[in-house]
């Protein structure tokens, strides 16, 4: 699992994008990672209406399976 840390200026990003933005990844694989359930939010797995709908938070965790 790849591992990362949300900073001050990278908060209020859809977590899509931000996923997407910072794993190297489409949004679209992005949106599917986190509906599948491989996406962690502070150690809680991501619910599959985030991708969209949620905004990052700063000094949140994320982690990726994939």
């Amino acid at each position: 699992m790849e591992e990362k840390t949300v900073v001050a200026e990278q908060g209020g990003v859809r977590l899509d994008a931000f996923v997407a933005q910072n794993f190297e990844l489409s949004r679209s694989l992005a949106a599917t990672l986190i509906e599948d359930g491989n996406v962690l939010l502070n150690g809680k797995t991501a619910k599959k209406k985030a991708a969209k709908a949620e905004k990052v938070a700063t000094a949140a965790n994320l982690g990726i399976y994939g």
